[in-house]
């Protein structure tokens, strides 16, 4: 003899859709709350942690932070498109390249002649900083990094 479902197929997909709802909810209420938390956390302070690269893009990375949880990313330009890092970076001088802009760059200088290059050299997608005359460096997937995490009082982390 055959029982009958407990449920029709539409209340079990109203079920479903309802929690999957108040799943999508609750993690973007925990996402919000974390990133709230780490914005008030670095407002005050700025911290350097050891990141893992999860992409690249044309004007910089993006970087995974395990120690906080927390992904963004790492512009290696500016807005112009002109290098801004630090110099040890691309394996230079401390006083090589232009003081940079940006207040807080704690050392970063600018490099206006070199160049950020993303490609694909058959071993994967690396992005390559080079600097006219020598210098420079190269990132792929999976590189361990070291990040200054910080906030500005109206952003992000």
């Amino acid at each position: 003899r055959r029982v009958p479902p407990p449920y029709s197929t539409t209340a079990v997909e109203a079920l479903c859709d309802q929690m999957n709802h108040q799943n999508r909810t609750s993690k973007r209420l925990a996402r919000e709350c974390q990133e709230t938390f780490l914005s008030l956390y670095f407002s005050k302070r700025s911290e350097v942690a050891s990141g893992v690269v999860v992409g690249l893009r044309t004007n910089g990375l993006l970087v995974y932070v395990p120690r906080f949880d927390t992904r963004g990313a790492v512009h290696l330009t500016d807005r112009d498109g002109t290098v801004q890092c630090l110099p040890s970076l691309l394996g230079l001088r401390p006083d090589d390249g232009i003081a940079a802009d940006a207040a807080g760059s704690d050392g970063a200088r600018r490099f206006p002649g070199a160049r950020c290059d993303l490609g694909d050299d058959g071993d994967g997608e690396r992005l390559v900083l080079r600097v006219p005359g020598g210098g420079g460096t190269t990132f792929k997937a999976l590189d361990v990094v070291s990040v200054r995490l910080s906030c500005d009082a109206g952003g992000p982390v």
